[in-house]
């Protein structure tokens, strides 16, 4: 039937079992819509035309239903239709709960596309780290703390984090401490400033992968060697907005300690580009992202040396 060729191709194999709550002017109506959608390329417009058609003939608690439910919801994010998604992935997740459970069917995945979606939304970190904690909480409460998903996830939250342009933090005045006076109508009150970031947070995920990684290695020999090529991007990071703090206030760190951090970032690339090394041709974007980072380094630190042998290798 034409029908569940659509499904094959468009819902990930996705077949309606029953159509008894629908008729045949029913799905003949749908398939047009469907055909118009896909005619003029609207993946997402299709995907909503067999999402109503699913409703009305499984219900809206149909397993069925609730994938196709998903898939519109992610397609309107690829979309950069955020809120529309935020708000369809939201009742996708509340009737995947109540038909499987907090963490059965795809709530991992709802909530991973949650967060995307958040992500793209507000700049806050609170609502995505809401859905990213969630579904790391399902994997662990499914077992999988110690698997290359966990790991990933990880990951994923770490980069989205990065590329959240929120990291860097700004001077706020601290009262610093005093001893009054032996005349107390002549207290003396000083304001310095100090200076806090928000590396910290996405280090933390960082840490609890490298925790793991370091029990999974069996798994994949080269995923410590991944994960400290992002820790050390991290770093990177983080040394210089630290050194790009205002003289005078708490928190900045000098040119010289600056560039003792980078050597130390130095020997953790060169420490993974070794490992990653002996498969090129698997880890070949993981050597070009570290090799890119040394780049970084020697822009930092002005190494002129480094910097033309970094462009020749």
């Amino acid at each position: 039937m034409v029908l569940i060729v659509f499904f094959c191709l468009l819902a990930a194999n996705i077949v309606l079992p029953s159509l008894a709550g629908a008729s045949q002017a029913d799905e003949n109506k749908m398939v047009s819509l469907f055909e118009a959608a896909m005619a003029k390329e609207d993946q997402t417009a299709a995907l909503k035309h067999v999402l109503d058609y699913s409703e009305q003939a499984n219900g809206e608690h149909a397993p069925e239903t609730i994938r196709l439910m998903h898939r519109y919801g992610f397609s309107l994010y690829k979309d950069r239709k955020y809120q529309e998604a935020i708000n369809v992935l939201k009742q996708t997740l509340e009737r995947s709960t109540e038909v499987y459970g907090e963490t059965g069917g795809e709530a991992f995945e709802i909530n991973l596309n949650l967060a995307k979606a958040y992500s793209q939304r507000r700049k806050r970190w609170a609502p995505r780290l809401k859905y990213f904690d969630r579904a790391l909480e399902i994997l662990r409460e499914r077992g999988e703390r110690e698997s290359i998903l966990y790991v990933a996830t990880l990951v994923e939250v770490v980069i989205n984090l990065l590329n959240s342009n929120s990291l860097s933090g700004s001077p706020t005045d601290q009262f610093n401490d005093f001893t009054p006076s032996e005349d107390v109508s002549e207290i003396e009150v000083s304001i310095g400033s100090e200076y806090r970031n928000n590396f910290g947070k996405p280090e933390q995920y960082l840490l609890e992968a490298v925790e793991i990684g370091a029990k999974i290695e069996n798994l994949d020999e080269y995923i410590l060697a991944k994960i400290a090529v992002l820790h050390a991007k991290l770093k990177v990071l983080e040394t210089a907005d630290l050194a790009a703090v205002p003289g005078g206030v708490e928190g900045r760190i000098t040119r010289s300690r600056a560039r003792n951090y980078y050597d130390l970032e130095e020997e953790r690339l060169t420490t993974a580009i070794n490992k990653l090394a002996q498969d090129s041709e698997t880890n070949h974007a993981c050597l070009d992202a570290a090799n890119k980072i040394l780049l970084d380094i020697a822009w930092l630190e002005k190494d002129e040396g480094r910097l033309r042998a970094a462009c020749t290798s």
